[in-house]
């Protein structure tokens, strides 16, 4: 997953690297409005990727702050976690 201003096109240089015998699907994370709300928007990667399950997720900036949030969320979703210079966010306490 590609950072705040990014895409995922910035991958493009890494991708065949990371596909070594893989299936790497890059994903352009959504925005709402003028906001990036990246709690939200783990529950939509969940959603995207609820049918390949379990996946190894790479994330920079705050995309890696997305793929953290997911598998801190849905653990059974997530084999490998990468992240690559990732951003922290203060998350609610569960309960």
């Amino acid at each position: 997953m590609h950072g705040l201003s990014a895409s995922s096109r910035w991958w493009g240089p890494a991708l065949p690297l990371l596909a070594a015998g893989r299936d790497v699907i890059p994903l352009d994370l959504p925005r709402y409005g003028r906001r990036f709300r990246p709690h939200e928007t783990a529950g939509w990667l969940a959603d995207q990727l609820d049918h390949l399950a379990p996946v190894d997720l790479v994330g920079h900036s705050l995309g890696g702050l997305v793929c953290a949030d997911l598998a801190a969320d849905r653990p059974e979703q997530v084999r490998r976690l990468v992240l690559v210079a990732p951003v922290g966010a203060p998350r609610r306490a569960a309960g």
